[in-house]
């Protein structure tokens, strides 16, 4: 996969997507508050992929960090969207 996505050109979100798949989720779902979670995808959801929704959120921590944003506000957008049972892929 890695070699494929050096000869592609995307290694960046190949790596990103190794790693989701090496640890925990980054959504939640739980049974009782399945529909606040389908909503709190739905801002990351790229195309009916879990793997990029994963590595939508993951780029939207990333951007955040890259424009020079605080730790806290970083912080915050985790726990923001931790609320809405995203767990902190980046904090």
């Amino acid at each position: 996969m890695l070699v494929l996505a050096t000869v592609f050109r995307c290694l960046g979100p190949v790596l990103t997507v190794a790693a989701c798949l090496s640890s925990k989720p980054l959504f939640l779902s739980p049974m009782d508050k399945r529909e606040e979670a389908n909503q709190a995808r739905a801002r990351f959801n790229h195309e009916n992929s879990d793997l990029l929704t994963d590595v939508a959120a993951y780029d939207e921590c990333l951007k955040l960090r890259n424009e020079g944003a605080s730790q806290s506000a970083i912080k915050a957008f985790c726990e923001q969207v931790r609320r809405t049972t995203l767990v902190a892929a980046h904090a």
